[in-house]
């Protein structure tokens, strides 16, 4: 059963019809959220879901919102709002002249997967319900066999039948070869792996996680496979190499999936090595879980809270445990069935009472350098409560809950004492760089705003201004550069505030007074050679050469040249290019410090960049910090070459591009055809190897050796000129070549025709 096969047809007829967004939307809906690119699922699917909801195909809207709920819920574990929108999907998918969509069958798996991360031990009945009748309906020829069966196993796993999971899961992957004569490539392997891990069998289960491979569910598949084979080593006893195995917290940020089995991990790391007990990971358990609470997945976050209270009584850290314990009271109501909960609540209450009435007495009277006190956040809330007028005391315990992850405590307390002293600029740095920092920006600018219509002291308007330009930076940077420009009207020599303004002017196309502040930093800085690097971009667009160039010597740069334009040949650097909605990177050529000219050649149904000049920040994104296998210096993901953003074009060409296709004609006359084109002005780049072959068209047993060429034409040269250079060089090869892009843009029906027969008889696809 080919579940994709009507999408392909539908996204050819909208691109056909003029409808290619929606087209374009159906195939990138997919792609982003196999690789954890949600921001980009959000970006698209509202666009989506109209667009669809206009076609007389209802097929379409079940399979966008199918995709949605794929994202929301398997990836991100958002069931926040999702589980009625499961159930009306499951409606709406089998009615009549929907039924018959395969993705109908999917909306089960995205019942199951609501119902499974809701609480997935009070569902388990549900779950295996749903589940057996819908792998009754299908076969192992259905792609949504392993996607059903998956939900299947797992809610075999929640329910503690693991050795039935483990049976389950070799009985479903012997169907699927007896009836597609393959390997089985799903997500079932992780659920094989859990049901190991909880029978105690580790080293089964990190043989089984490393040996996993699905290509075809992009990276989120590859970060989950990383995740388990760190928790098994883990579970071995061996530390060591979990931590070198274990995902970074900025790849498990890209999706919520990754949450739990991270979380548990290092719960077990923090038990065992009591150096990795610390305050930084209690705050990022706090982070990860509030993400859970947040999006519903209630039986998770209350395990995690309880890990949580164990590590902090492991150190003491009875503030901590308290929290906890509030935080799973308020969840147990939530779950479907308390299943115990309960009573580990219970259990956890009195290890709390025990550690408090254990605790040794600390003095209530602190004086203001409580920061000699070595004080947990137990003690400091004692005494922040007992002298609520103490401002340095209460920015200790501010500081200590924000670092622990407590922020909306750290947020109270400040606020409470800013109440107490309007104009405390500590204070109120402490409490706006909270709420920048974790995105609060209302409320930030429900606390600065009406501050600025008072009669304020110099210092405290100055830190209004600053931080209200912080928040606009990403937002509208306009706005932020009219906020540093009140504070610089007060404080004309505030240099972070200058070098902001600077770089925003750069971004808006304000070359001028971009130069000009940076050469009044010049100025006032010590050490200025990041200044230097800074003022080459409006210097290098407004053909300031002798700036350029006096920078250049003031970073140590020795220049070929002693005057003019900076046109030398630096090697290869990567550019990352903004492109409505995508973003690419560009392999080019850097001419100077800040320049660089795009040498990379597209696919033919992309716009060109080839020729682009640029000038681009001279920040790298990268660090060539690693070593490839011959020992050479790469970046984290393996490229030689450094990456830089490209802040403006400086000179466009407008090539058309077309691909020639077909039959190798050898060598001899191919280098021929290259040399005449490229004496009309155009470029000839080969894109295919040696196993790129077609068959013979009278014996297809016989290969031929092929190739796929790219012809780049810039609006300078005719294309007429091309095309009869091309049938010039070409009308004597035994098996003819095709060049179709060309010739449908000259309008040349009778040659069009022509070489649909020959892209036919030789299979050319």
């Amino acid at each position: 059963m080919d579940i994709w096969a009507w999408v392909y047809d539908e996204m050819e007829r909208l691109q056909a019809s003029g409808q290619g967004r929606l087209a374009q939307i159906m195939e990138n809906i997919s792609s982003y959220t196999c690789d954890d690119q949600h921001h980009k699922v959000d970006a698209i699917y509202p666009e989506g879901l109209a667009l669809a909801r206009k076609q007389p195909n209802k097929w379409i809207e079940i399979y966008l919102r199918h995709w949605y709920l794929q994202s929301q819920v398997l990836s991100r574990k958002n069931v926040r709002g999702m589980l009625s929108e499961s159930v009306d999907l499951l409606d709406f998918a089998h009615q009549p002249g929907n039924s018959s969509c395969p993705q109908s069958v999917c909306t089960v798996q995205d019942l199951c997967c609501t119902y499974s991360l809701r609480d997935g031990k009070g569902f388990v009945q549900e779950r295996i319900a749903v589940c057996q009748e819908t792998l009754a309906r299908i076969d192992a020829s259905w792609p949504c066999f392993f996607c059903i069966g998956s939900e299947y196993v797992s809610a075999l796993s929640d329910a503690g039948r693991h050795e039935e999971t483990l049976l389950e899961c070799d009985r479903l992957r012997t169907i699927y070869f007896q009836q597609n004569l393959k390997e089985a490539g799903s997500d079932l392997v992780f659920n094989q792996v859990r049901a190991l891990i909880d029978l105690g069998r580790y080293e089964e289960a990190e043989s089984i996680a490393r040996a996993a491979e699905n290509p075809g569910l992009g990276s989120g598949f590859q970060r989950k496979r990383q995740s388990y084979i760190a928790l098994s080593l883990a579970f071995q006893g061996k530390y060591e190499l979990a931590i070198q195995e274990m995902l970074p917290l900025s790849e498990v940020l890209k999706a919520q999936g990754h949450f739990f089995n991270w979380c548990e991990l290092n719960y077990l790391l923090a038990s065992h090595l009591p150096e990795r007990n610390h305050p930084e990971l209690n705050q990022q358990l706090n982070q990860l879980c509030s993400g859970l609470i947040q999006n519903g997945a209630i039986r998770h976050s209350i395990q995690i809270r309880h890990w949580q209270a164990e590590l902090a009584l492991q150190r003491s850290d009875l503030f901590t445990v308290k929290r906890c314990i509030n935080s799973i009271q308020a969840l147990i109501p939530e779950l479907y069935k308390d299943l115990g909960a309960s009573e580990d609540l219970a259990d956890l209450n009195a290890r709390f009472d025990q550690a408090v009435a254990a605790r040794p007495v600390v003095p209530i009277g602190l004086d203001a350098n409580t920061s000699d006190l070595e004080l947990n956040l137990f003690d400091l809330e004692i005494a922040f409560e007992a002298q609520p007028d103490q401002p340095e005391l209460g920015i200790l315990y501010g500081q200590a809950l924000e670092e622990n992850g407590f922020l909306d405590e750290a947020q109270a307390v400040y606020q409470r004492l800013l109440k107490q002293n309007p104009e405390h600029t500590e204070v109120l740095h402490e409490l706006c760089a909270l709420l920048l920092q974790d995105q609060r920006f209302q409320e930030l600018d429900r606390l600065l705003l009406p501050m600025l219509e008072n009669d304020l002291d110099r210092d405290t308007r100055l830190a209004c201004f600053w931080y209200l330009a912080l928040r606009q930076l990403e937002v509208s940077p306009q706005d932020a550069l009219a906020w540093l420009e009140k504070l610089l009207a007060l404080s004309p020599q505030a240099k972070r505030s200058l070098h902001i303004a600077a770089n925003i002017e750069v971004e808006l196309g304000r070359y001028e007074s971009a130069l000009s502040r940076y050469n009044q930093l010049l100025e006032l800085t010590e050490e200025p050679q990041e200044i230097h690097w800074r003022r080459m971009l409006p210097a290098t667009l407004l053909g300031h050469w002798d700036l350029v160039r006096e920078s250049c010597a003031a970073v140590g740069i020795n220049l070929d040249t002693d005057s003019g334009p900076i046109e030398e040949n630096w090697g290869v650097i990567r550019i990352q290019i903004q492109e409505q909605e995508e973003t690419s990177i560009i392999y080019a050529a850097q001419t100077g410090p800040v320049t660089a000219e795009l040498i990379s050649i597209r696919p033919v149904e992309k716009k060109q960049v080839y020729g682009w000049q640029v000038v681009f920040d001279p920040q790298p994104l990268n660090r060539l910090d690693q070593k490839d296998e011959d020992g050479d210096p790469c970046d984290a993901e393996g490229s030689p070459y450094y990456l830089f953003r490209s802040v403006a074009i400086q000179q466009k060409v407008d090539y058309f591009a077309f691909a020639i296709d077909g039959v190798f004609p050898g060598d001899e006359i191919w280098d021929e055809l290259v040399t005449v084109l490229e004496s009309l002005g155009v470029v000839v780049s080969r894109r295919s190897g040696d196993q790129y072959v077609l068959p013979h068209p009278e014996d297809e047993d016989v290969d031929l050796p092929a190739i796929y060429a790219i012809v780049l034409v810039p609006p300078t040269v005719d294309l007429m000129l091309v095309h009869h250079a091309l049938k010039a060089q070409l009308e004597q090869v035994e098996h003819p070549l095709i060049w179709p892009l060309l010739v449908a843009e000259l309008g040349d029906a009778e040659t069009l025709a022509l070489h649909a027969d020959i892209e036919a008889r030789y299979q050319i696809e």
